[in-house]
């Protein structure tokens, strides 16, 4: 950890927050990587999870560093759902497709904070 973060109560967190460090679940998987920009679907995801603290900057993000986080995970995004081609006739069909363009809906809005 760098000396510019706190830990934060995850009921003090608030969206807008940098992760400084990356978060692990108690299988020491990682929930959130370091220097992610928090949302509100993310702190209650969070609060699901049952992480009690956040390690979090001190300093906030610039406008311009959260614009390129955010086109770092649009691109991550893209990359990761970049076989999905969901076509008029696939989608509502109930097939794998289906839920593939559902997943990536789902994880965009967590991701982004974007609405689907």
């Amino acid at each position: 950890m760098s000396s510019n973060n706190m830990q934060v109560v995850l009921n003090d967190a608030i969206p807008g927050m940098v992760l400084a460090d990356d978060l692990l679940d108690s299988h020491r998987q990682v929930l959130l990587p370091q220097n992610t920009v928090l949302t509100v679907a993310m702190l209650q995801s969070l609060a699901r999870h049952g992480i009690p603290t956040l390690s979090v900057l001190t300093e906030e993000i610039s406008a311009a560093d959260a614009s390129i986080d955010l086109a770092q995970q649009e691109a991550r995004l893209s990359i990761l759902f970049r076989k999905l081609k969901p076509s008029a006739d696939t989608v509502g069909v109930g097939d794998a497709t289906d839920a593939t363009w559902l997943l990536q809906q789902l994880i965009t809005k967590f991701r982004l904070g974007a609405s689907t």
